[in-house]
C-alpha cells in the first residue's frame, strides 16, 4: 500500500512539474502571468463533466459547490503538487523510534 502511495505521489508530482513549464511557457508567449486552473484542465481532458456527475451523486450539489469554487478554481499545478505532497507523506516508511538502552555497569 505504501509503495502505491508512493507511486501516486511521484505521479502527481511529475505532473505539477510538466504543468508549471507549461504554464510558465504561456505565460512568457502571452507576455503576462497565466495559471491554468483545475477546472479548465478537468475540461481539456475530458473529464470535467464526469467528475461532476461523480461528485453530486455520491455526495450532492452542495459539495459540488464548494469544491466548484475551491479546489477547481485554484491553480492545477498548486493541486497537483499538494496532493502529490501529501501521498508522499502518506506513504513514507515510519522510522522507528529509538529508545537507547541504558547500560547497568554496577553488576
Amino acid at each position: 500500500m505504501k509503495l502505491f502511495l508512493r507511486l501516486i505521489s511521484i505521479l502527481a508530482l511529475l505532473i505539477s512539474f510538466v504543468l508549471l513549464i507549461v504554464d510558465g511557457a504561456s505565460s512568457i508567449d502571452g507576455g503576462q502571468l497565466f495559471w491554468t486552473s483545475t477546472g479548465d484542465f478537468l475540461g481539456r481532458m475530458g473529464a470535467g463533466e464526469r467528475f461532476q456527475a461523480l461528485v453530486t451523486g455520491k455526495l450532492g450539489a452542495g459539495v459540488w459547490r464548494g469544491l466548484k469554487l475551491t479546489v477547481l478554481a485554484a491553480p492545477v499545478v498548486l493541486v497537483a503538487g499538494v496532493g502529490g505532497l501529501i501521498f508522499w507523506r502518506l506513504g513514507r516508511i515510519a522510522t522507528p523510534d529509538y529508545v537507547p538502552r541504558v547500560r547497568d555497569d554496577t553488576a
